[in-house]
């Protein structure tokens, strides 16, 4: 199984970016377990998974200090609500 780093440079270069809930599917773990890691509630990430919330850019940064992306290889929930920025 490849990892999240692997997922996420196949997808550079034109290709679809990746989402949260695949990133996280990939590396095996559960919403309880990554919004323990990110210091969030568990329904904050399925909001984010399912895009019914952004996710504020410093969550951006601890996502993918967790699950070591690139940001530019990931497709954000909300990603065109400038107040997250």
């Amino acid at each position: 199984m490849k990892s999240p780093t692997e997922i996420a440079r196949a997808v550079i270069g034109g290709a679809p970016r990746v989402t949260v809930r695949h990133v996280r599917k990939q590396a095996m773990i559960s919403q309880q377990k990554m919004a323990d890691d990110m210091g969030v509630g568990r329904v904050t990430v399925s909001r984010w998974e399912n895009e019914h919330q952004g996710m504020h850019y410093r969550h951006r940064q601890k996502f993918c200090e967790l699950f070591e992306v690139r940001p530019d290889t990931m497709r954000w929930p909300c990603e065109d609500d400038e107040d997250l920025y």
